[in-house]
């Protein structure tokens, strides 16, 4: 059996992305997304409206455009209820085992959900 060559990308606006790997679980989206299993998080643009209504670092410290850390996807599913912050109406993506990195890798997100070369994070010393 080979090796795979890529690894599942997701791409957040931050503060979300920074929340994820401080103890938010549950996320609300618009799209169902079908993988399952352990994928990397993007942290994207900064989400000034989101800042200014959650108590959170300052943005100087929420890095943009980088590869932040791993997360486990374990479901997502369609609700018609809000739930823990979520919006109802909305898929509902459940998430565990959230690993930030120390370092972030500079990566530029074309996508919510895409694939990331594995030797991209590897040249920055990370093993997936």
């Amino acid at each position: 059996m080979s090796l795979p060559s890529s690894i599942k990308c997701l791409s957040f606006d931050q503060p979300i992305a920074w929340m994820l790997f401080n103890g938010k679980t549950i996320h609300s989206q618009r799209y169902l997304v079908a993988h399952r299993g352990l994928a990397l998080v993007h942290a994207g643009n900064l989400n000034k409206r989101l800042l200014k209504q959650q108590t959170l670092p300052p943005e100087t410290l929420l890095p943009t455009q980088s590869i932040i850390g791993s997360i486990k996807l374990v479901g997502c599913h369609w609700s018609d209820e809000p739930q823990d912050g979520c919006e109802a109406y909305a898929y509902h993506w459940y998430f565990e085992n959230s690993c930030l990195w120390e370092q972030p890798v500079p990566f530029i997100a074309k996508s919510p959900l895409f694939d990331v070369p594995l030797k991209a994070v590897e040249t920055y010393g990370f093993k997936i």
